[in-house]
Parts: C-alpha cells; sequence; structure tokens
C-alpha cells in the first residue's frame, strides 16, 4: 500500500519565550505538517511562511499582537488564552485574520490554520484576475479569455469582442472629481453585468475603456447584444453623484469585430480599438463593426491604416484641447478666488465683503426680504500678539475662521474686515435669528482654545454687534456703521458679548 504523502509548509509562530503553550500549539502545528519557526520572520528565506499563529496568553502581548496584524503579508490565526482578552483582540481583526480559544482551539488548530491559508490563496488568485475599482475582469485575465475563445470557438457560434470607451471621460473627471468618476466606472461596470449574458467575460481594459466576449447563435444576436448595451449606456443613472447627476450624461464609443478561423488575439485587439476610433470619429456614441469597415475601405479604394492614424490623431488633439481649455478655466478661477479670499484664514476678504454686500441689500430692496449682520472683534488680540508673539496671532485668527465656519448656517458667509476684525453676513434673516448665530459663534469661540509656540494654551473672546437692514439705512457703508456701532456697546458693556 502506497503511503499517502503531505506537503510541508512554514508558518511563523509568535509567543511569550518559555511557554509552555505555545510548546503545545508547536507540536500540533507539526503534527499537521507545518514546519514551526517561532518568533521569527524570515522574510529573506527561500521557503517563504505561508500562514502565522499569535498567541496571546496576556495583555502584555496585545501590542505584540497589533504590530503583527499589521503586517499585511500572512493570514493569521490568532489564539487567546483566556476569553476575558477577546474583547480587546477582536478590534483588531479583519477577513484575513481567523480567532480561537485555548486549549479548545489547540484541537482544530491545524484544521483551522489550513482552512485559513486555503482561503487566503483563493482570494489572491481572484485578486490577480479582477479589476479592484469595478470587480470585473483585469487586462490580463480578459486577454487570457480573448486568447481562450479563439482557440476553442465551435463552428456553429459567432463570437464577437466589443470594445467600449466611455465618451468625454475626461471632463467629468475634471468637473466632478476622481471620486466622482470612479463612481461612474463602477455604475458602468455594473450595467454591463446587467445588460450582457452571465457567460459573457467582461473586463476592464483600463482607464475608462472596456471590453466584453459575447457568444451567440448568429452574428446578428452579436450585434443586437451590443447595440441595447449602448442604449442602456446612454440613459444609465449614477444616483451617488447627488445634485451633481443631472449634469452627467454617459455615453460610450464602440469597436466590434469578429473571432474568425485562425484569428489571432493581438489582431482582435487592434481591430475593436480602430473601430472605436472611428466611432469617436463618426460623432461618438455608436457602434461601428469592423468588417463593415473593412468592406467600405475597399469600396473606396481607401487606406484603412491612414484613415485609423488620422481618426486617433484627431482624438488626440480633441483630448489636448480639452485639457488645455479646462486648464485654462482653472487658471482664471484660482486666480479670481485668490483675489477674494483672505490667505490667513481662507474667509473672504474686504474686497469681496464690499463688493457682495451691496448686492446682497439690493436683494433684500428688491425682495422685501431680511438682511443681517454681526460685526466682530476678538477681544484684547493686542494682548495676545505681544505676549505670545504674531504666528500666535495668527493661530487665534485661523481658529476663529474654523469656529466662524462651522457655526454658521449654509446660507452665511463670513469675510475677514481687516485685523482682527470680521463680519457674518445672514441673508433671509430677522435681528432675532441673527443675534442667536452670533451667540452661537461667541460661545464655541470662548471655548476653544490654541497652543502657542511656546506650548502654552491660548484662549481669546470676541464681542459683536448685530444689525438688520432697514430701508432707511441708506448705503452698505451706513448698514456696517449700524453694525459697528451695537460692537461698540458690546464692548462698552465688557466685552465677551452680543449686542
Amino acid at each position: 500500500m502506497q503511503q499517502q504523502t503531505h506537503l510541508v509548509e512554514r508558518v511563523v509562530l509568535i509567543a511569550e519565550i518559555g511557554s509552555t503553550l505555545a510548546g503545545q500549539v508547536a507540536a500540533e502545528l507539526a503534527a499537521h505538517h507545518f514546519t514551526v519557526e517561532t518568533n521569527g520572520h524570515c522574510e529573506g528565506a527561500v521557503d517563504q511562511p505561508v500562514g502565522a499563529v499569535v498567541l496571546v496568553e496576556h495583555p502584555s502581548a496585545i501590542d505584540t499582537l497589533r504590530d503583527e496584524l499589521e503586517r499585511p503579508l500572512l493570514p493569521t490565526l490568532v489564539l487567546s488564552a483566556t476569553s476575558d482578552l477577546l474583547p480587546r483582540v477582536l478590534p483588531l481583526l479583519d477577513a484575513r485574520h481567523d480567532l480561537a480559544l485555548v486549549p479548545e482551539g489547540i484541537r482544530v488548530l491545524g484544521w483551522r490554520l489550513r482552512r485559513l491559508i486555503e482561503e487566503s490563496r483563493r482570494t489572491a488568485y481572484v485578486e490577480s484576475r479582477t479589476d479592484p475599482l469595478t470587480g470585473l475582469l483585469n487586462r490580463r485575465a480578459f486577454e487570457a479569455q480573448l486568447h481562450h475563445a479563439t482557440e476553442s470557438m465551435a463552428p456553429d457560434e459567432a463570437v464577437g469582442l466589443l470594445m467600449l470607451d466611455l465618451d468625454h471621460f475626461k471632463s467629468i473627471n475634471d468637473r466632478l472629481g476622481h471620486v466622482a468618476g470612479d463612481r461612474v466606472i463602477r455604475a458602468v461596470g455594473n450595467l454591463m453585468r446587467r445588460c450582457l449574458a452571465p457567460g459573457d467575460p467582461i473586463g476592464r481594459l483600463g482607464g475608462d475603456e472596456f471590453g466584453c466576449i459575447l457568444t451567440r447563435h448568429d452574428t446578428n444576436s452579436v450585434r443586437q447584444a451590443c447595440d441595447r448595451l449602448l442604449r442602456d449606456l446612454s440613459a444609465l443613472d449614477v444616483p451617488e453623484l447627488g445634485a451633481e447627476s443631472c449634469s452627467v450624461t454617459v455615453t460610450a464609443s464602440a469597436g466590434l469585430t469578429f473571432v474568425g478561423p485562425a484569428a489571432r488575439m493581438d489582431d482582435l485587439l487592434a481591430e475593436a480599438d480602430q473601430a472605436t476610433y472611428e466611432a469617436k470619429q463618426r460623432g461618438r456614441s455608436q457602434l461601428v463593426d469592423y468588417g463593415a469597415l473593412v468592406d467600405a475601405a475597399k469600396a473606396s479604394s481607401s487606406d484603412l491604416r491612414l484613415q485609423h492614424f488620422e481618426n486617433a490623431t484627431r482624438v488626440a488633439t480633441e483630448r489636448l484641447f480639452e485639457m488645455i481649455t479646462l486648464k485654462s478655466r482653472r487658471l482664471v478661477e484660482s486666480a479670481r478666488q485668490e483675489a477674494n479670499i483672505c490667505s490667513l484664514t481662507g474667509l473672504y476678504n474686504r474686497r469681496y465683503l464690499d463688493a457682495r454686500v451691496s448686492r446682497e441689500i439690493d436683494r433684500a430692496r428688491s425682495e422685501s426680504r431680511p438682511l443681517s449682520m454681526a460685526f466682530i472683534d476678538l477681544d484684547h488680540f493686542h494682548v495676545v500678539n505681544t505676549t505670545h508673539g504674531w504666528p500666535t496671532g495668527d493661530r487665534v485668527l485661523q481658529r476663529f475662521a474654523t469656529v466662524a465656519r462651522g457655526n454658521v448656517r449654509s446660507t452665511d458667509w463670513v469675510a475677514r474686515y481687516g485685523g482682527e476684525e470680521f463680519v457674518i453676513v445672514m441673508p433671509d434673516t430677522p435681528l432675532s435669528s441673527a443675534r442667536d448665530v452670533t451667540e452661537r459663534v461667541r460661545q464655541a469661540f470662548a471655548s476653544a482654545t490654541v497652543d502657542s509656540l511656546d506650548g502654552s494654551r491660548v484662549a481669546a473672546t470676541l464681542s459683536a454687534g448685530v444689525a438688520q437692514w432697514q430701508d432707511l439705512a441708506g448705503s452698505a457703508v451706513d448698514f456696517v456703521n449700524q453694525a459697528s456701532n451695537e460692537l461698540l456697546r458690546a464692548k462698552g458693556a465688557g466685552r465677551n458679548r452680543v449686542e
């Protein structure tokens, strides 16, 4: 009778030196055909460890456990000597880890560790084939599926390669940010799963480019499936984009080619890519069949390679123009923002305040809406500067800006009037509500502290005057003066108050 052989693999055992329990664990691992190395990692060894076991016998071992679990390399089984350690151990674990109590856990130690290692290997294999953003096949795995399709196609099947490239996707990234762009990519991947047959391999080939292999009973069925996918894509809704999703239209240009006898994978990818560029040249959001493209070129005696070069050049030029245009807009917007923003606090500056207050008054007058303003001055600010230094004074100003932004409403806006003086403008707000907002800011600032450069804590307060605009108040200067007079009353009444 032939003796069964076992695969011997090395694992790392992390335990207290001299632990009797660690010896039992090592013996159990050896019985399950593991080679055990105690308290080592051996990154440079030829036979790398396939897993780790961490034995936690005392609370002092929690730090060791935390350090070991931060290593993203090995699936790890944690053995806890007592149940009272579990509340401290459990929050440290994730899907790569398993947990057992000893001594009961020792009896199933080898089986649990082997299962954990195999699950880790399966996960690693899937991850090596999967695009992490969409969960579709990555390019390497997709090309392997395409290569298989070229070798195993049945004579009564029609196999099409569809390449799909999102239209103007860069503008989505540039307008809404890469987080929104990623959401669009995921939504497209999910749509392709829903629209295509369960057995159709689908892959993200890179960036905003996708591919799928469609096997049907004839070529017309393949084309119909591709047309249906493009129609559904043009109606795609991405709710995660929120209010801005109404401005996002997702379309794609697609190229289709069919797998023929003795077809080569590289040639199929090149054909589908060429058809995709032709779709972009024809106005985007459409499907181009490479076979029809070849027939048209023969009929017109045109050079298909030259045509592809011209299409690719034209698309590249369009993308470059869009990039330059967007960058120019951003530079103009950045310059405009810098002209209106206080560089120290990030609040609006005096220039912006003077221009916008007049517009707020015009709106309040024409629409008969209330408008209120708080004029704020930080109390004894010169003492902060002379006692702790001007850099600490700058920190106090920045802290006020943070507090103010966090305690006003979304309709209010805050500006730095000059020095340690600030203004909160509150549209559609009567005097009583404006006082409540200002009082909330005052209390929050009074409870905030700043660390000075010498390490001491600096506390500051503010005084504020609140006024509501009246039609008799006249100009913006008169309105500011109203609030300023109330501020003087607050300072005269003892500071750290709102009048």
